[in-house]
């Protein structure tokens, strides 16, 4: 089905999506000696960026038409900066990994439809609703040298971001709903807590290598 014809016509409805994407990063590594054993220092940072374009267009002849009425026209960016600190110590057979991670983002989104229908308007942050959060995430790697391999044990903590439509919604007695002109976000990330055990290393004279983790 490509719409309905009316009066001879297809009359019908088209999305069109714009992305931008950008970033940087950026890794030092350095390894460092504690009397006979050797560690490493790994310190990484990141910067991106990304912005989308959501407008709906209701054409009047197909589907693929690139001019219409515009229905709905929805921008928005996100920039975030990242970085994480991790230092490998070996004690003989054992090595221990701690390592933290932070994250601070920033997200907004704007109806440049209403923006531009708006004769009221104040400045070009009208009808802008934003959300900003920060995460710190620490975790721990624990491992053990055996003939062939290694068995390990790992614990950390994750998150999952809110996606660009639950990320501007706001939580009122446990619902979830538009805010209102003005009104602070107030959706954070959901977070996790992560557990492994396993092994990794080769077998058959190093034939085969493989990892088992639960």
């Amino acid at each position: 089905r490509v719409g309905r014809i009316i009066d001879g016509r297809e009359s019908t409805t088209d999305s069109q999506w714009v992305f931008t994407v950008s970033g940087l990063q950026e890794t030092f590594e350095a390894p460092w000696t504690s009397g006979q054993e050797t560690h490493h220092l790994e310190i990484g940072a990141k910067l991106h960026q990304e912005s989308y374009r959501d407008r709906y267009l209701a054409a009047n002849n197909s589907r693929w038409a690139r001019t219409g009425n515009p229905t709905s026209d929805m921008r928005y960016h996100l920039w975030s900066l990242s970085g994480y600190l991790r230092n490998e110590f070996n004690i003989r057979k054992f090595n221990v990994t701690p390592i933290v991670r932070f994250e601070h983002i920033e997200m907004f989104r704007q109806n440049v439809l209403a923006v531009s229908q708006d004769p009221d308007i104040q400045g070009p942050d009208e009808h802008k609703f934003k959300n900003r959060y920060n995460v710190v995430m620490p975790g721990v790697t624990a491992g053990y040298d055996i003939p062939g391999g290694e068995v390990y044990a790992s614990v950390y903590q994750g998150f999952i971001a809110p996606s660009k439509i639950f990320g501007f919604f706001v939580e009122r007695n446990g619902v979830l709903t538009n805010p209102l002109e003005g009104e602070d976000v107030n959706i954070t990330p959901e977070l996790s807590l992560n557990t492994e055990l396993g092994w990794q290393g080769s077998v058959l004279d190093g034939r085969v290598e493989g990892q088992l983790a639960l």
